[in-house]
C-alpha cells in the first residue's frame, strides 16, 4: 500500500476533479491492511525529504538535492524551491500505476548555477522509486575534474574511475539513518570477469561503493536473514545515461555510526562531463523487495528492460554446443605461428579446422558454431600499433597471413566461409577496437584513447554519430566471411580510456547504441568481454547484446584462489542474468591432459586440468555459451554430451546458477587468509520449470586443487 505521514485520501484532495486520479487514489487507499508496498514522503523545502520504505522498514533516508558544481565551482548555499512546489500527480505508464512529486529549483545565488527540477516517482505495486534530476536549461562548466586525473592517465590499459562523483547530487542519502546504517551490501566492480565482486557492511566498508564502473549497489537486511525466510533487499543504480552516471560516498573518512561526520551517498551525472544540454536528465532507481537478493535484482533488471524497450536478438550460442579458441583453448593464440611465441608455422588453419569439424561429426558430437579469438586477424603493423594491455587492434576485419607479414601465405588457405558449414552453420568473430591506420575509420570520424606516455601508442573508436555506420561496415565484412555472432573485447577500456566518451554528454550512449543498432539491423548477437559491471547495466538498453564474459580466461585458472577460479561465475551471473543476458564461463576442456598442446606455460590449467567435470557442469548452468576447447580427438564425448541433447541443444535450467543469499552475509564470510585453505566450496542455486512446476537445483562446488566433497542434487518434475 502507498503510505504517507497524512491520511492517504487527503494526499489526493487536490485531484478530486480528475476522475482518473480519483480512481488511482481509491486503488491505493482501499485496503490499508494489505501487504505493505514501498513508499516515499516528499517535501521540497525540508532537507531530509524522502524516505524509501517497505512497510515498517525505512531503507534510505534523505533523498534530497545536494551540492552542485557549475560555472567552475561548487554551490555553497542551500537551494530554495519555487513557491508553487511541490507538484503532485498520479497516472499509469508502461511500468504501471505511479505517484509522482516534482519540485522546481530556480537558479542559485549566482548566474552560473543552473535551474534544476527534481522528480520522485514511486511505483507502489512494483517496489520501485525513480529519482529524476532534470536540467531544463542545461548546465555549463560542470567538470570538477577531467578524465584520467587518478595517476593512471599515461596507461590506456590501466584507467581507474573509482574516484569520480556527480557534479549534481540527487538523490543524496544519509547513510546514518534507516536500514542502510546497519545493512550489509554487495556490488560489482570495474573488472567484472576477474571475480571483482565486493561485499561488506556499511559499518566497515562504506567508502568502497563509489565511482563510474561499479554497480548496482545491493543493500540487504542481514539481521533478518534466516534459513527459513528470504532476506529483505534493495537495489540502487543508474536508470539512464548509465555509463556517465556517478555514485559517491562523502566525506572522506566518514562513518555511518559517527553522527558528527555521517556518510552521505549521492547519485547524479559525472563531474567529468563538461556540460549538459537543455532537457538533460539523470535517473536513479531504487528497487526494494522482501523475497531475497536474487528476486529483487531480477525485478530491478526487468524494470530497466521495460524502461528502455529492450528485446533481445536470437543468439544460437546460448542454446547450442560449440567450439572456442579463446585464451586457454587448445587452438588459442599460442598454437598459431608468431615470431616470438611460436616461430614454427603449423599447417594451414583451414585444414586444421576441417579435420576438427570432421572429427566431431564422425563421433556424432553436434557442434553448432565456432568462435575465433584475437589471433585470427591482425598483421605485424596492427601488432606494432596495439597499446599496452589491449589485445591486437583491428586494421582489417579479415584473416591475417601465416606469419603476420605482407606477402606471407594466408593463415586460412580457404578463407573463413567454409568454417560456417563445418561447425553447424554459425561463426563468432572477435575484435577489440580500431588501429590508428585501419580500413573503416578515418581520423576525422574517430575519437582517440589516451596516448601512452612511454610508447605514444593509442587506439581509435568511432565518434558517437559515426558509430552505427562504422561498426555496420565492419560487420558487413564479417558477414561476407560467414560471421553470425560478434564479440567485442576490452569494453571497459574502450570507454574508460577514451576521454571524449567520458566528458561529453550523450557521447557514450550514442556510441554504444550505434554499435547495438548496427548489429540488430543485421540480426547479429553481441558478446561483451572484459567488461565492467556498468556495461551490464548499459546492456539493458542494447537489444543486440545477449551475453557477457563472466570469468577470467580459462588459461588463467591455475593462478586463482580456490573461491575465485575460472569456474567461479556465480556472483557475476547474479548480475548478468538479472538483465536477461547469458554469462559466459569462457572455454573449457573435457580431458585433463591434451596431447600436442603448445602453450608452453608452466602450471597452465589447460595443460593439466583436473576439474574438467565441474567445468562442463558449470558452463551448462551458467546461462551462457558452452564452448569446448579441446584439440583434435581429445574430447571426452561421454562427459561433453551430458550437457546437451542429442541434437546439441543445451540442457540448462530456466535460470542461471547463482550463489545463495547467505554467501554475502558478514557472519558467514571467511576470515582474511594468510595461506591457501585446504578446502573451499560454494553453494549456488538454479531454478528450472517444467509444466509450470518449479524445482530447485542445489550445487556444492570445490576447486580442483583443494579437495572437498562434491555433491549435486537435482530433482526434476516427472
Amino acid at each position: 500500500m502507498y503510505r504517507t505521514s497524512v491520511p492517504c485520501c487527503k494526499t489526493f484532495s487536490d485531484m478530486l476533479l480528475d476522475f482518473k486520479k480519483v480512481l488511482l487514489a481509491v486503488l491505493f487507499c482501499s485496503n490499508p491492511s494489505a501487504t505493505a508496498r514501498p513508499s516515499h514522503v516528499f517535501d521540497c523545502a525540508v532537507p531530509a525529504v524522502t524516505s524509501v520504505k517497505d512497510g515498517s522498514r525505512v531503507w534510505l533516508s534523505g533523498g534530497r538535492l545536494g551540492r552542485i558544481f557549475s560555472g567552475g565551482k561548487w554551490s555553497r548555499v542551500e537551494r530554495v524551491p519555487s513557491s508553487d512546489s511541490p507538484t503532485k500527480s498520479a497516472g499509469v505508464d508502461k511500468h504501471g500505476a505511479y505517484l509522482s512529486t516534482s519540485c522546481d529549483w530556480p537558479r542559485g545565488p549566482t548566474a552560473s548555477e543552473p535551474t534544476i527540477r527534481t522528480v520522485v516517482t514511486v511505483y507502489p505495486q512494483l517496489g520501485a522509486t525513480v529519482y529524476t534530476l532534470a536540467f531544463p536549461d542545461g548546465a555549463e562548466n560542470t567538470n570538477a575534474s577531467v578524465p584520467g586525473d587518478f595517476g593512471q592517465r599515461s596507461k590506456p590499459g590501466k584507467i581507474n574511475t573509482d574516484g569520480v562523483g556527480p557534479f549534481a547530487e540527487f538523490p543524496l542519502f544519509d547513510l546514518s539513518q534507516g536500514i542502510a546504517r546497519n545493512s550489509s551490501w554487495m556490488t560489482w566492480n570495474q573488472g567484472l570477469q576477474f571475480h571483482d565482486t565486493s561485499f561488506g557492511s556499511m559499518r566497515e566498508h562504506v567508502n568502497n561503493i563509489t565511482g563510474l564502473a561499479r554497480g548496482p549497489l545491493v543493500l540487504f537486511d542481514e539481521a533478518n536473514m534466516t534459513s527459513s525466510t528470504s532476506v529483505p533487499a534493495a537495489v540502487i543504480s543508474q536508470l539512464n545515461h548509465i555509463r556517465v552516471g556517478a555514485a559517491l560516498v562523502r566525506p572522506s573518512g566518514c562513518s555511518v555510526t559517527n553522527f558528527q561526520k555521517p556518510c552521505l551517498m549521492s547519485y547524479g551525472p559525472s563531474w567529468e562531463l563538461t556540460a549538459v544540454p537543455p532537457g538533460y536528465t539523470q535517473k536513479t532507481i531504487v528497487m526494494t523487495g522482501s523475497g531475497g537478493i536474487r528476486p529483487t535484482l531480477d525485478a530491478w533488471g526487468k524494470f530497466l528492460r521495460v524502461e528502455h524497450n529492450t528485446s533481445r536478438v536470437y543468439d544460437p550460442t546460448l542454446d547450442s554446443l560449440g567450439v572456442f579458441t579463446d585464451n586457454g583453448a587448445f587452438y588459442d593464440s599460442n598454437y598459431w605461428p608468431d615470431s616470438t611465441k611460436n616461430p614454427s608455422p603449423h599447417v594451414d588453419a583451414s585444414q586444421i579446422f576441417e579435420k576438427l569439424g570432421a572429427s566431431y561429426r564422425d563421433r556424432d558430437i553436434p557442434i553448432k558454431y565456432i568462435q575465433l579469438d584475437d589471433w585470427w586477424y591482425g598483421n605485424a603493423t596492427a601488432v606494432k600499433e596495439t597499446t599496452e594491455r589491449i589485445v591486437v587492434c583491428t586494421q582489417a576485419f579479415t584473416p591475417r597471413t601465416l606469419t603476420g607479414t605482407p606477402g606471407s601465405a594466408p593463415l586460412f588457405g580457404r578463407g573463413l566461409l567454409p568454417l560456417k558449414n563445418q561447425f553447424g552453420g554459425n561463426l563468432m568473430l572477435y575484435m577489440v577496437n580500431f588501429c590508428p591506420d585501419n580500413a573503416y575509420l578515418s581520423k576525422g570520424d574517430a575519437v582517440e584513447s589516451f596516448h601512452d606516455v612511454d610508447t605514444g601508442k593509442f587506439f581509435l573508436n568511432p565518434k558517437p554519430e559515426k558509430s552505427e555506420a562504422v561498426y555496420g561496415s565492419l560487420m558487413d565484412d564479417g558477414i561476407k566471411q560467414g560471421m553470425t555472432i560478434f564479440e567485442i573485447d576490452f569494453m571497459e577500456k574502450n570507454f574508460e580510456a577514451v576521454p571524449f566518451y567520458r566528458s561529453i554528454a550523450n557521447a557514450a550512449d550514442t556510441w554504444l547504441l550505434g554499435l547495438s543498432r548496427a548489429a540488430q539491423k543485421r540480426n547479429l548477437p553481441i558478446q561483451f568481454c572484459s567488461d565492467s559491471a556498468r556495461d551490464v547495466i548499459q546492456a539493458a538498453t542494447m537489444s543486440a547484446v545477449t551475453q557477457f564474459r563472466a570469468s577470467q580466461d580459462y588459461a588463467c585458472d591455475c593462478d586463482a584462489e580456490p573461491l575465485s577460479g575460472n569456474w567461479d561465475v556465480g556472483g557475476q551471473s547474479l548480475l548478468i542474468s538479472s538483465v536477461g543476458l547469458g554469462a559466459s564461463k569462457d572455454t573449457f576442456m573435457t580431458t585433463a591432459v591434451q596431447p600436442g598442446i603448445n602453450h608452453g606455460q608452466a602450471g597452465n590449467c589447460s595443460i593439466n586440468n583436473g576439474h574438467v567435470e565441474m567445468d562442463v557442469f558449470l558452463a551448462t548452468l551458467s546461462g551462457g555459451p558452452v564452448g569446448v576447447g579441446d584439440g583434435l580427438n581429445n574430447t571426452n564425448r561421454t562427459l561433453l554430451m551430458a550437457c546437451c541433447a542429442a541434437n546439441g541443444i543445451i540442457l540448462r535450467a530456466t535460470t542461471a546458477s547463482t550463489p545463495i543469499d547467505a554467501t554475502w552475509a558478514s557472519r558467514r564470510r571467511l576470515p582474511v587468509r594468510t595461506s591457501a585453505p585446504k578446502a573451499a566450496s560454494a553453494v549456488w542455486t538454479a531454478h528450472t520449470a517444467k509444466n509450470a512446476t518449479g524445482t530447485l537445483l542445489r550445487q556444492s562446488m570445490c576447486h580442483r586443487r583443494f579437495p572437498c566433497s562434491h555433491r549435486t542434487s537435482r530433482r526434476f518434475p516427472a
